[in-house]
């Protein structure tokens, strides 16, 4: 196999795709908890401090929980990288992930009021995305095989 140089608009395009694979999940989720944000603060009054900081125990709660289910209790945590045509297709696809999340944010703020919206509207946020995220890569990973 030789060794060829690549060109400046290969380097360039090869970082963009290293952007993607990199970001992407990352991003999506951004979008989601920052809309998720929105979302109850348009149903609420202007958060309190401790509306904020419920808010945010709630985002991270909603991450632990669905890896503490992913991993068995926290007995298999090894994590396995995804392939990159996976990683790009399935974040391609977090359209869909990031909008149910945003829902059951807007549905949790719809149904609830002061502290406990504000605290369970990211926690199902976060466990609608990551559900339905991984789901979005499952459906990638089987029709790559």
């Amino acid at each position: 196999m030789t060794n060829k140089r690549m060109t400046f608009a290969q380097h360039y395009v090869h970082g963009i795709r290293g952007a993607i694979r990199h970001n992407a999940p990352a991003f999506a989720f951004s979008i989601m908890i920052t809309s998720s944000y929105g979302m109850v603060a348009s149903e609420e009054r202007s958060p309190r401090v401790g509306d904020i900081y419920g808010f945010m125990a709630g985002g991270v709660l909603g991450f632990v929980v669905v890896l503490a289910v992913a991993s068995a209790g926290f007995r298999t945590i090894a994590m396995e990288a995804e392939r990159g045509r996976v990683l790009v297709i399935g974040s391609a696809l977090a359209f869909g992930s990031t909008a149910v999340g945003l829902g059951a944010a807007t549905l949790v703020g719809a149904l609830l009021d002061g502290l406990l919206a504000w605290t369970l509207a990211p926690f199902a946020a976060c466990v609608a995305f990551l559900s339905v995220l991984g789901l979005e890569f499952a459906i990638v990973e089987a029709t790559q095989q």
